[in-house]
């Protein structure tokens, strides 16, 4: 409702009621993700015909990132158009279960930072904070490698670059990550520890793996990719009777 007009103080808002998320999705085919859930809130515009001024207040229920969970939450939006910015933040908690315990206070997901509209490079610089996501999220880049069962994951990490080829630089650590196979070797482990994210690789830092007969290997080692494309491995692994292929 409202209008556009050369009166800066002229206002047009948009409502969003529930709106479902996955009409998204056709147009992040080409990033690797699907969206899911539903979308309340406002979106205002105003002065269009000179220092245009937007923002926006939405509410996510029950939203999904590539089928897993990352819940219910918030994204505020503003735009100055003097320095052609947007900036961003919101915070994420999971959904629980009816009568389960939860702490209101306690977020799963935090962000914040800006998005350069104008610039085809360098127009992302957005940092995140992460404790006990799905570890799922990350499976769409690292598939035909690893394949996820159960699992968390936390950390921070600094989204730079573009839309099209974001440079990612954080560090993460694995939290209760059972049944995590390897495709090469069709082989299942629980593992532990760090893990390294920088543009064009993700490093593996000591972590501790578990075999089905609870012999322990201990990795460090590297991904090296290209925009995640064109993966290439090196690994050191240190074990004893440790099971590193399942011909079953």
């Amino acid at each position: 409702k409202g209008l556009i007009s050369k009166n800066p103080k002229d206002q047009l808002m948009i409502s969003f009621e529930n709106f479902r998320l996955m009409q998204f999705n056709p147009a992040l085919k080409s990033s690797n993700l699907t969206l899911d859930g539903t979308i309340s809130g406002t979106s205002n515009i105003s002065d269009v015909f000179g220092n245009i001024i937007f923002s926006s207040a939405l509410d996510f229920k029950k939203l999904t990132i590539n089928g897993k969970a990352i819940g219910t939450g918030e994204v505020n939006s503003f735009y100055d158009k003097q320095k052609d910015v947007i900036s961003l933040n919101g915070s994420f908690k999971k959904d629980y279960a009816a009568g389960t315990l939860s702490d209101p206070n306690f977020k799963n997901l935090y962000f914040s930072g800006y998005y350069y509209p104008t610039k085809k490079e360098e127009n992302l610089d957005v940092d995140f904070t992460l404790q006990s996501i799905d570890i799922g999220i990350i499976q769409p880049y690292v598939e035909g490698i690893l394949n996820f069962g159960k699992g968390y994951v936390s950390g921070t990490a600094k989204v730079t670059g573009s839309l099209n080829k974001p440079l990612i630089n954080g560090k993460l650590s694995l939290e209760s990550v059972r049944n995590m196979r390897v495709d090469y070797l069709n082989t299942y482990y629980t593992a532990s520890g760090n893990i390294l994210l920088e543009p064009d690789r993700i490093a593996i830092e000591g972590i501790s793996l578990f075999d089905m007969n609870g012999k322990e290997a201990i990795v460090w080692g590297n991904i090296f990719h290209d925009n995640f494309k064109d993966i290439k491995l090196d690994f050191d692994i240190q074990m004893t009777k440790f099971m590193v292929l399942n011909t079953n």
